[in-house]
């Protein structure tokens, strides 16, 4: 029988396979193998070769009969080249390998593997490969003979047998490793997961808990536990949910998974995560249900703040005056708040239906369009400007801003944005740049130095005059360059100036002298003003500088002229007053003269000049004066004084008053003249008239002798005119040859213009006293000539225009007659409107109305003449043409004159065969004066 019938008789294999399901070990197993064969063959000796998981070299060597140094060498013997040894070809190729003379055989070096086995006697040998059930060499099996060609040794079918029992044995070993592993790396994860593991016995009504699970749930104690046990440590509103939870799980054999609070024995209460299934053990008799528990306290503390986070947000965004929208990663909008629906009168389920692109302007959907993909692209926030549709069917520039929530690891999670209405604020700014360009345009044009400084008292702008001025550049004048150019003497004034001002935040203004390009030096008035923001911020200061080296040189010769002035004034009997608000009085010494006082005190006080006033005069001088100085106007009144020589005289007064920025009287310039002759005429015409009207009311004066008087007042008129016309004609000459000084000041020409308005006021006064001459003799010449009515209004206005302006008052001119000519005189009706005017202006208060209008009634011009003045009193309308006639004494202190225009202006009207008319509707109420005259043949028709 040959060895191949012996495998049966070699190898007990029943009782191989008992150990290896008994689960022996694999050492045990193997060994149990190789003794089977070496007590039943005295030839051969067994060697089994196990490798490492990688096959990288022998792990364990057994070999019972074979000599222990052997097995020893064969330890750790390396795999990786398969010329090594039979079991490194065996683990390479997995082929069975024979090696009948292994002294002869040169496939192996002699060393290490052929001269080991030679050393121990070992001749020939078979390798078989043991395989697991995946197909990988695990192993090899080893026959070995001290014959060499031994047939025993190399019987493949003993050797392949052998290999099946021991790949048994080895695969059940490697998967109760595999298994004991994934138990270990199960609880490894599970523990690291913070996970419990729990199991009940529905039998038994025991709970078994892991460590974990028992510090999740809060027990302390976990041995000997009952479901009620763990039931307690729950929270009690959960406790019915969770046991019906429990067996709905046994009834019906399924999972089991339900979230609930627990309550640990410090108080806190934290949430857990049980989830496990039924498991049936011998029957349905006997189930249990075995499962795992989590803490997920932080998950629902973070899934209640997601919520209330998501709470807020759109709280917030539905509060806010903003359009806000969310957007998917990839750009879809997927939430809008209510703004939206508002803003475009749609519901927002239609704007998101209609997508962006709907509301954004034609010209604005590429830009957009570019820069949202971008975004998208690179994750980046996205910003820009452009217009949008609103419900009115206009478009609105908004700002649009798209910010990306990203996860840790960069990835786009959400993109949140809003759609801001910047319509106002965007047209604001093309105002205000447009604004800024009118400024540097006129700033740029205006002949004024202009500058501007920040809060840091730093100059900042300067225009173009003041560059070309200096000759230097912005960057050289920046900051406090610009004082370079200051000259040494005025720096130290204008820097203290300068920063003062500043300080205080206060305007300012200051002389001083700036270099110009060629190296001159010019002064300038630097006047400055501080900047405020519409909040009221303080923003800088802005000022410009006026070149004044022309004034500066001519203050000399003023003041040389002020001196003719005055030499000028006394040659016309008038005496010079100068007084400085709040300060003294300079009186020339004419004035003294005048008044009575030494005439060679130059200084005095407003309360020294009251002295010299009458007592009963006093009260309405003061009334006077403070009247200028609380309206800023002219200053004019008549008093009475004690001369110590030439006793009780009257005195006249006109000032003019110069004013501040404010408003306030700063200055008071004028004149005085003795008026006491001028008084005495007043007087004496008043007696004649109160004489001639008792005489004419009582009874018929004789003809000749009414001749006889009124020839001889004639010639008192015509002799005392001519006397007073001639010492008026040098003073007007003096005026003319003062005017005509173009360096004069404003306040100079002030001055000259009140003494030639109160010296032509003198002639206007002889004027018509020769006129009423003429009137009284009846001879009042006229040369009728075709004249255009409405020029000779316009032009009598004009004359009046610079006291209507300085009264502030209101004209209204409506010359709509469509035959205005007339024949006639022109410079006698312009004297007559001229009169009708200047009485409705000097009897009207401030801001006060003059109205002027003509038309046709029949072949009858009207030109009528209407203000809103004192008015005229009942008694008074009878005889208000009669010459020297001018009512109540208070009107005749108050506002000068004697009383002759409208006696010339009715003679004048007469002769040209018209009529005037006054009417009023009582005192204080205004005056129609209305003058009618025939219309020319020519234009009758």
């Amino acid at each position: 029988m040959s060895a191949l019938n012996h495998i049966p008789a070699l190898i007990d294999q029943t009782k191989l396979l008992r150990m290896i399901v008994a689960g022996s070990p694999l050492l045990e197993t193997l060994e149990s193998l190789a003794r089977m064969i070496e007590q039943k063959s005295s030839s051969l000796s067994c060697g089994i070769c196990v490798f490492d998981r990688g096959r990288r070299v022998v792990a364990n060597s057994i070999g019972q009969s074979l000599p222990k140094k052997y097995v020893a060498g064969l330890m750790d013997f390396p795999l990786s080249q398969p010329f090594l040894a039979p079991c490194a070809t065996v683990a390479h190729e997995g082929q069975a390998v024979d090696v009948p003379d292994i002294g002869s055989d040169e496939r192996y070096p002699l060393k290490p593997w052929r001269e080991l086995a030679l050393e121990h006697g070992l001749k020939s040998c078979r390798s078989t490969p043991i395989v697991d059930s995946q197909g990988n060499v695990c192993a090899t099996f080893v026959l070995y003979s001290k014959s060499a060609n031994d047939a025993e040794c190399l019987n493949a079918a003993l050797a392949e047998t052998a290999a099946d029992l021991a790949s048994i044995a080895i695969e059940s070993e490697n998967k109760e490793i595999i298994r004991k592993e994934n138990e270990d790396r199960l609880r490894f994860a599970i523990e690291g997961a913070g996970i419990g593991t729990w199991d009940y016995n529905a039998q038994t009504n025991r709970v078994s808990l892991s460590e974990r699970c028992c510090k999740l749930l809060g027990i302390q104690n976990d041995k000997d536990l009952t479901l009620d046990d763990v039931l307690h440590a729950l929270h009690p509103d959960d406790r019915e949910r969770t046991q019906g939870v429990i067996q709905a799980a046994l009834d019906e054999n399924g999972p089991y998974e339900v979230e609930h609070r627990v309550i640990w024995p410090d108080g806190s209460t934290h949430w857990v995560h049980v989830k496990g299934r039924v498991f049936l053990d011998h029957g349905e008799a006997f189930r249990s249900i075995r499962g795992v528990a989590t803490d997920i306290t932080e998950s629902k503390q973070s899934h209640q703040d997601a919520e209330e986070n998501a709470a807020r947000f759109q709280l917030l965004a539905e509060s806010l005056p903003h359009k806000i929208f969310t957007a998917t990663p990839a750009g879809e909008m997927e939430y809008l708040n209510e703004e939206w629906a508002y803003y475009t009168d749609l519901s927002v389920n239609e704007v998101l239906e209609r997508g962006w692109r709907e509301f954004v302007h034609p010209d604005d959907i590429e830009k957009k369009r570019r820069l949202w993909n971008k975004a998208m692209e690179t994750a980046t926030p996205f910003e820009l400007e452009h217009r949008f549709w609103c419900r009115d069917g206009t478009y609105r520039w908004h700002l649009t801003r798209a910010y990306p929530l990203k996860d840790t690891e960069g990835n786009v999670l959400l993109w949140i944005g809003s759609n801001t209405d910047i319509d106002v604020l965007k047209r604001s700014q093309v105002k205000l740049q447009e604004s800024e360009s009118r400024f540097r345009n006129m700033a740029d044009a205006t002949p004024v130095l202009v500058w501007m400084a920040d809060v840091s008292k730093n100059c900042i702008y300067f225009n173009k005059r003041w560059l070309a001025f200096t000759g230097r550049t912005m960057q050289e004048e920046y900051g406090d360059g610009w004082l370079q150019g200051v000259h040494d003497e005025d720096l130290d004034h204008c820097l203290a100036t300068y920063q003062t001002a500043f300080d205080r935040r206060e305007p300012f203004s200051m002389e001083y002298r700036l270099r110009r390009s060629d190296g001159e030096y010019r002064w300038f008035l630097d006047s400055g003003s501080p900047l405020h923001a519409p909040d009221g911020a303080f923003i800088g200061f802005i000022g410009g500088c006026m070149d004044i080296q022309e004034h500066k040189e001519l203050e000399q010769r003023l003041r040389e002229a002020e001196s003719c002035i005055r030499l000028a004034v006394e040659a016309a009997g008038m005496g010079f007053w100068d007084w400085t608000v709040g300060g003294s009085v300079k009186w020339s010494s004419e004035h003294n003269r005048i008044l009575g006082l030494d005439p060679d005190l130059s200084e005095g006080s407003y309360e020294s000049f009251l002295q010299n006033v009458h007592p009963g005069d006093q009260t309405r001088v003061v009334l006077a004066i403070e009247k200028a100085l609380k309206s800023c106007e002219d200053y004019s009144t008549e008093f009475r004084i004690e001369h110590p020589e030439r006793g009780a005289r009257w005195i006249a007064t006109h000032g003019r008053s110069f004013c501040d920025e404010a408003g306030n009287v700063t200055r008071m310039l004028g004149i005085v003249r003795d008026v006491t002759s001028s008084k005495h005429y007043e007087d004496q015409m008043r007696s004649h008239q109160e004489e001639l009207r008792s005489a004419l009311d009582g009874v018929k004066i004789a003809h000749d002798e009414a001749l006889a008087a009124s020839s001889a007042k004639d010639q008192f008129l015509a002799v005392l005119s001519h006397e007073l016309r001639t010492p008026l004609t040098p003073v007007l000459m003096a005026v003319a040859t003062l005017r005509a000084d173009k360096n004069n000041t404003q306040e100079t020409l002030s001055a000259l213009d009140m003494i030639q308005r109160n010296v032509r006021m003198e002639a206007r006064l002889i004027d018509d006293l020769l006129d009423l001459t003429r009137v009284v003799r009846n001879k009042l010449e006229i040369e009728k000539v075709p004249v255009d009515v409405h020029e000779v209004v316009r032009s009598a206005l004009e004359v009046c225009l610079s006291e209507i302006d300085h009264k502030a008052l209101m004209v209204e001119m409506d010359l709509s007659a469509p035959r205005h000519e007339i024949l006639g005189d022109a410079v006698r009706l312009q004297q007559v409107f001229w009169n009708l005017m200047q009485n409705a202006v000097k009897f009207t208060s401030e801001s006060g109305l003059l109205r002027i209008r003509s038309f046709n009634r029949e072949l009858t011009l009207v030109v009528e003449v209407e203000d809103t003045g004192i008015g005229i009193s009942e008694e008074l309308l009878p005889r208000i043409f009669e010459p020297f006639e001018q009512g109540a004494s208070q009107y005749m202190r108050q506002f000068g004159g004697l009383g002759l225009g409208l006696a010339i202006s009715k003679a004048a009207i007469d002769a040209h065969g018209g009529e005037v008319i006054a009417t009023s509707a009582g005192e204080g109420k205004g005056a129609i004066f209305r003058v009618e005259l025939p219309v020319h043949h020519s234009t009758s028709a």
